[in-house]
């Protein structure tokens, strides 16, 4: 589903859609050029190699970890398959033994989440982020979330009242209409490295919050 969602193209869906066969079913590259194409078979090997790629708590290199997983992959879509992956296992990590939760949380942290991030992938990044953090932080995470979820109202309620009603005005003299407008609360797992980096003082956080206006056009939004 998510490789669909960035619009990839068929084969990327089927060799996503078939990326355990090789692994798991003990199906030969050959058999699945034959039923689906080279061009699949091809990623699906990618995939499969890429699973070699591990991480555990031993390794100190971590950036050498990601230029490999990225150097193993050939065809970029290989590691855009890796991460749709990923970002299943780990909604779905309840199902998992518990035994491996930390450990694919942290690999999912240090590894799959840069290399999103790298790759522009901002929404995915943010949302493995979020999905690992309580599993390897869980003190540091209730503390960030019980923050979050009491700050929140009286900052919506500012930005709903005082603020969106300036931006309107200020939008409709530049006549620029806009399609929407809403909100998003920071990333919890980005907002605790920030934390991190201001002393745990939730007081120098300024963008605990923020607007996201959507406008038709490329002109618009440089307007």
């Amino acid at each position: 589903m998510e490789c669909a969602n960035m619009q990839l193209d068929a084969d990327t869906i089927a060799a996503s859609l078939l990326h355990d066969t090789m692994e798991d079913c003990g199906v030969s590259n050959k058999e699945l050029a034959n039923k689906f194409g080279p061009h699949a078979a091809f990623l699906v090997e990618g995939v499969s190699k890429l699973g070699s790629v591990r991480y555990n708590d031993t390794q100190r290199k971590v950036e050498s970890l990601r230029k490999m997983f990225l150097a193993f992959a050939k065809d970029i879509r290989v590691v855009l398959i890796k991460l749709a992956d990923r970002l299943h296992n780990m909604r779905t990590l309840q199902y998992v033994h518990p035994d491996k939760h930390r450990r694919i949380a942290l690999e999912t942290l240090e590894i799959y989440a840069p290399i999103a991030y790298r790759l522009g992938m901002g929404s995915i990044k943010g949302e493995l982020e979020d999905l690992a953090f309580p599993v390897v932080y869980p003190e540091e995470y209730a503390f960030v979330k019980k923050e979050v979820d009491k700050r929140s109202p009286e900052g919506e309620q500012y930005l709903r009242e005082e603020v969106k009603p300036v931006l309107l005005e200020a939008l409709a003299a530049q006549g620029v209409q806009p399609l929407s407008i809403d909100y998003r609360k920071k990333h919890l797992y980005s907002l605790w490295k920030k934390l991190l980096r201001c002393d745990m003082d939730m007081a120098r956080i300024t963008d605990l919050l923020a607007m996201r206006i959507v406008v038709s056009d490329i002109e618009s939004c440089y307007r």
